[in-house]
C-alpha cells in the first residue's frame, strides 16, 4: 500500500537539500492539499488575465490536483476547498 507524507527540506544555497522532517498527519496532509489548491487557483486567475489559453490550462491543473489529492488523501474532498473570488480573497 502506498503512504503520502510531506516532505520538510532546506535546501541551501550551496550543497545539497537536506530533509528535516516526514509529516504523515491526515489534518495535515489536506491543510496542504487544500492550499495547494487556493494556489493553483490564484495561478490560473493571474492567467486568465494575460492569456485565456494559458488560464484554461491553469483551469485544467487545479482539477487534476484535486483528482490526485482525492484519490491519494484519505478524508480530502475537493469540495472542502475554499473557493477564491476573482480579487484573490478566499470565500469561507
Amino acid at each position: 500500500m502506498s503512504s503520502v507524507s510531506i516532505h520538510l527540506t532546506i535546501e541551501p544555497e550551496h550543497g545539497r537539500p537536506v530533509s528535516l522532517a516526514r509529516i504523515t498527519d491526515g489534518e495535515m496532509l489536506r491543510q496542504v492539499a487544500r492550499a495547494a489548491i487556493r494556489e493553483a487557483r490564484l495561478d490560473a486567475i493571474r492567467a486568465k488575465a494575460a492569456d485565456p489559453m494559458l488560464g484554461l490550462i491553469q483551469d485544467d491543473e487545479v482539477s487534476r490536483l484535486q483528482r490526485y489529492f482525492g484519490a491519494l488523501i484519505p478524508g480530502f474532498s475537493a469540495s472542502t476547498s475554499a473557493p477564491i473570488i476573482p480579487t484573490g480573497r478566499m470565500v469561507a
